[in-house]
């Protein structure tokens, strides 16, 4: 009877800790599915995370060399405010470079379109025929993106070089402001000197005015040599780096630190760009004695021989 009693009693609390078990063993494995759960969303949001990391790097190298190249581009599109940026720009050019000629300003026609509004103005004035030149040359040097549509012009008199003109110039603006920087950076300090023919005689007389014919002894024949044309504003590829590839074109600095874009064609001194390669990010060149010199990120090859340029912070674009 008492063997009995403590057998039931052991059976009861052998069901008590068995059920206690079971209810812990089960409320564990819904805890460890739920932190699983919790861990493979993590995961997934961490690889989220990181793919948008990688997007932002690109987008951010991409922008960087964006940005150097609007820097260093000849000409640029900017939001300006027009018609007035333009009036102001070009009395800026007249009143810094001293220039005597008066001009009206009439805008003959606007154009809008999905990225930019393009303005068509008529510039009609008297004045010396170097001053007008002058003003050409700088809307046309300038990082400012002018289009000369159509200049013509025709003296005032024998006896000076004033001319009356007719200019057509067209500008472009923006839509948005998406460049950086501002108008005001591309226009200081541009002090580069205007190069045309010093006319100390009227421009528009012919320099033998009177004819005498005169019965003179036929002269020797001379050997005429042509003259080699000049190449030194042309960039020196053996002292040059390569600063990036791209389809048919290279990005180069020069001998004298200008950053130059050489599409297929373009001559250097002694030759031009006859091949890119984007898988190798070269750049040949064919001289003019057919010996091929291949620059690439941080080295030349020139006949057999290979040696750096010590520069390799280069760009291979797709």
């Amino acid at each position: 009877m008492y063997a009995r009693k403590n057998s039931i009693t052991l059976a009861i609390f052998l069901i008590v800790f068995v059920s206690i078990g079971f209810y812990m063993s089960r409320n564990g494995t819904k805890e460890l599915l739920q932190l699983k759960a919790e861990s493979l969303q993590l995961e997934q949001r961490y690889n989220q995370f990181t793919s948008v990391a990688s997007r932002l790097h690109e987008l951010e190298l991409e922008r960087s060399f964006l940005t150097e190249t609007w820097r260093t581009a000849p000409k640029v599109l900017i939001a300006a405010d027009e018609p007035a940026f333009s009036y102001l720009y070009l009395n800026k050019i007249i009143n810094e470079r001293k220039l005597s000629f008066d001009f009206n300003f009439i805008l003959s026609d606007k154009i809008k379109r999905k990225m930019f509004t393009s303005y068509i103005y008529t510039l009609e004035g008297e004045g010396p025929f170097q001053d007008v030149y002058t003003l050409l040359w700088y809307l046309s040097e300038t990082p400012i993106l002018y289009k000369i549509q159509s200049f013509s012009f025709r003296n005032v008199d024998n006896s000076s070089d004033q001319i009356k003109y007719s200019l057509k110039l067209q500008s472009f603006s923006m839509n948005k402001e998406w460049m950086i920087g501002n108008e005001g950076e591309m226009t200081e300090d541009f002090d580069v000197p205007v190069t045309f023919a010093n006319f100390s005689h009227n421009s528009f007389m012919p320099l033998i005015r009177t004819y005498k014919s005169v019965n003179t002894p036929s002269a020797p024949r001379r050997t005429v040599v042509a003259k080699k044309p000049d190449e030194s504003n042309l960039p020196d590829i053996r002292k040059s780096t390569l600063q990036a590839a791209m389809a048919e074109k290279v990005l180069i600095k020069d001998q004298a630190n200008r950053i130059l874009t050489l599409s297929l064609g373009d001559k250097v001194q002694g030759g031009y760009l006859s091949k890119v390669d984007l898988r190798k990010s070269e750049a040949e060149f064919l001289m003019n004695n057919q010996e091929v010199v291949t620059i690439g990120l941080g080295y030349i090859r020139e006949g057999g021989s290979l040696r750096s340029t010590g520069d390799d912070s280069r760009t291979l674009i797709h």
